[in-house]
């Protein structure tokens, strides 16, 4: 390798390490978070070994996050014209 590029990898190696550095604290944090969510996910699947409804309760909370916002449109029947309810899903509140 040249010097050139030498001190380019040294110069590089030294930013990274300044950004790391820098951002520490938001690298840090979301390690933690990660970690925490990890040993209680750790924690549940060592409960429901010996618990024989586990398998009821994890239906019920992944139930619980696919559930759609419903809202309703409000329209008339163009033949009869009589008031008509459409519900739908809204997909832009949706998690």
């Amino acid at each position: 390798m040249s010097v050139m590029a030498n001190l380019l990898t040294t110069f590089v190696a030294i930013v990274i390490g300044i950004l790391i550095y820098h951002f520490r604290a938001r690298i840090w944090g979301v390690v933690q978070r990660f970690d925490a969510r990890n040993r209680a996910r750790i924690e549940e699947e060592e409960r429901d070994r010996g618990d024989n409804l586990a398998h009821f309760r994890h239906t019920l909370k992944l139930a619980e996050e696919q559930v759609e916002q419903v809202s309703e449109i409000r329209y008339s029947d163009s033949r009869t014209a009589t008031p008509l309810i459409a519900r739908t899903s809204n997909p832009a509140s949706a998690k």
